[in-house]
């Protein structure tokens, strides 16, 4: 009962407080990190949310999700992978998925 609370209220929570910056550049960056984020499949945002902006354990993670945390480390590997991708290619930060 308590990992589905847990997972539930992770898969709710993907509200990300990122540092506010001053220069336009880094909010522009910080807003094309987001976006990004916010494409990824349900499961992998949620890694990338749990584990990057809540500081939790790849363990933890492992467990609110009820997934192995080989599990997570793959999806995690995934997941930085497609970011990378999408944050490098100019073209890809302007479509909408």
């Amino acid at each position: 009962m308590r990992n589905l609370i847990l997972r539930k209220r992770a898969q709710n929570n993907i509200m990300i407080d990122l540092p506010q910056r001053q220069s336009v550049s880094a909010k522009v960056e910080a807003l094309d990190l987001r976006e990004a984020v916010y494409r990824l499949e349900e499961v992998s945002r949620t890694i990338i949310i749990l584990h990057y902006f809540q500081d939790l354990p790849l363990q933890q993670i492992a467990d609110i999700l009820e997934l192995s945390e080989s599990a997570v480390k793959t999806r995690l590997h995934r997941a930085r992978k497609t970011l990378h991708g999408w944050l490098a290619d100019p073209a890809e930060r302007k479509v909408n998925a």
